[in-house]
């Protein structure tokens, strides 16, 4: 089972550095829509409060549906480069479907 889930071929710095910094980044994106998330249905307090601003820009913009897609997009990305795929690719692929997400008509 631990070399099913083995990358096949050992990652490079440069590209250790690509996938940290997509994990870093769909991390904070996953982050901003749970505050958006937790503003709209009343919840816990905020884990970004400095950008409480985007988050109820945001929260005002989608709905509760919408925003928890949203969050399952990058949990997917998330766990695609735990599984050792390309953080550009990932990354690429998370913002096309969450623009995909974002355009949507409801």
């Amino acid at each position: 089972a631990a070399l099913l889930r083995a990358p096949a071929v050992a990652p490079r710095p440069k590209q250790r550095q690509d996938v940290a910094g997509a994990l870093l980044l769909l991390d904070v994106w996953q982050s901003l829509l749970r505050d958006a998330l937790l503003l709209q249905t009343g919840g816990a307090g905020a884990q970004n409060p400095e950008q409480k601003k985007l988050a109820a820009r945001m929260a005002a913009t989608f709905t509760t549906a919408r925003i928890q897609s949203m969050i399952g997009l990058l949990s997917d990305g998330l766990r695609r480069l735990a599984q050792g795929a390309s953080g550009t690719l990932t990354t690429d692929a998370v913002l096309a479907a969450l623009t995909e997400k974002e355009t949507e008509r409801t």
